[in-house]
C-alpha cells in the first residue's frame, strides 16, 4: 500500500497556542508509556504488559456483549475514546483496565522458561462522560470523548497511561499500530488483545470506501499493511499509536482514535479505517 498523502505532516501553525496551559502541564508531567516496544513486530498476539493503557468499555447489554468498545488510559482519572462509543443505545456502566484475555480470570503467558502472570484486572465505575459537543455520527466529525473514572488509577505494570503529543513532531510513516479485541479474518471477536501495524493511506481511499466527506484537518486514513497480520479492525475508540521519540526516549504516542472502519475482513482484503486526528 502506497502512502501518497501525509496528513499529519502539516500541523496547525499555532498548535502550541491552542493548548490549555494547565492541561499541557499535566500531560508533560505524566509518566507515560515506559515500555520498550521490543516485541511490536514479533507477532499479532500482544505480550501481557505490552499495551498497559488499553481499556475496555463495559455496557449494560446482553450477556457476552458487555464489552463493545475500547479506549486508552491517558491520566490517572481519564479514558480517551470515541464519542460514538459513549452515545450507544446501551448505557456504559464501567471501564476495565489491565485486561489481556477476556475469557480467563487470570492472565498468564509462557515466555520461554518463564511462566508469567499479570495482576488481576481492575474494574472502575464512571463519574462523568464528556462527549464533544459538536460530534456528528453522520459526518464522522469530532468523534472524541473523555470518560472520568470514579477513582484514581494506581499505576501498575499492566495498567499505565499512553503518551499524548506534547510538542510538534513529524512522525514517520512507519511504526504505526492499532490494538484491540476486535474482529479477526474469520469474523469472530478475539478474546485476547491483538495488535497489527498499519500504513497511512490517501484520505480519498477512506472517503471513497465509505462514501462520506472527510477533512484533512480532522481525519486520518489507515489500513492494513500488505502481508500484515490477521487483525482487521481494532475496537472502536481504541488508539492509533506511533512508536517514536518522546522526552528523550522512544515511547508509544497516541495520534488518533478509531472512529469508523470494517467490522471484519477476508484473508485477502480489508477496508481501511478512519481515525480522528488528535493533534
Amino acid at each position: 500500500m502506497q502512502n501518497t498523502e501525509h496528513l499529519y505532516l502539516n500541523p496547525i501553525p499555532d498548535y502550541q497556542g491552542l493548548l490549555n496551559t494547565a492541561g499541557f502541564d499535566v500531560l508533560y508531567q505524566e509518566e507515560c508509556s515506559t515500555g520498550t516496544g521490543d516485541a511490536i513486530a514479533d507477532d499479532n498476539i500482544t505480550r501481557l504488559t505490552e499495551f498497559p493503557w488499553m481499556a475496555l468499555l463495559k455496557y449494560d447489554g446482553p450477556a457476552g456483549e458487555e464489552f463493545r468498545c475500547a479506549g486508552s488510559l491517558i491520566t490517572n482519572r481519564f479514558i480517551l475514546t470515541a464519542a460514538h462509543c459513549v452515545n450507544a443505545m446501551d448505557p456504559i456502566i464501567g471501564v476495565r483496565l489491565g485486561e489481556h484475555d477476556t475469557s480467563t480470570v487470570d492472565d498468564c503467558m509462557q515466555l520461554g522458561a518463564i511462566f508469567e502472570c499479570n495482576p488481576p484486572v481492575e474494574d472502575f465505575r464512571i463519574e462523568n462522560i464528556l462527549s464533544h459537543p459538536e460530534y456528528s455520527r453522520e459526518d464522522h466529525i469530532n468523534d472524541i470523548a473523555l470518560i472520568k473514572l470514579d477513582r484514581k488509577v494506581q499505576f501498575k505494570k499492566h495498567i499505565k497511561p499512553i503518551c499524548l503529543p506534547i510538542h510538534l513532531y513529524t512522525p514517520t510513516e512507519d511504526n504505526f499500530f492499532i490494538a484491540g479485541w476486535g474482529h479477526t479474518k474469520n469474523g469472530n471477536k478475539s478474546d485476547i488483545l491483538l495488535k497489527t501495524p498499519v500504513k497511512q493511506l490517501p484520505l480519498s481511499t477512506c472517503s471513497d470506501k465509505y462514501s462520506i466527506q472527510l477533512s484533512d484537518t480532522r481525519h486520518l486514513c489507515f489500513g492494513k499493511d500488505i502481508g500484515g497480520h490477521n487483525v482487521c479492525a481494532a475496537d472502536s475508540g481504541g488508539p492509533l499509536m506511533h512508536f517514536g521519540p518522546y522526552k528523550g526516549q522512544k515511547r508509544f504516542i497516541q495520534y488518533g482514535i478509531v472512529a469508523a472502519g470494517s467490522n471484519a475482513c477476508s484473508a485477502t482484503a480489508a477496508l481501511p479505517d478512519i481515525y480522528l486526528y488528535e493533534c
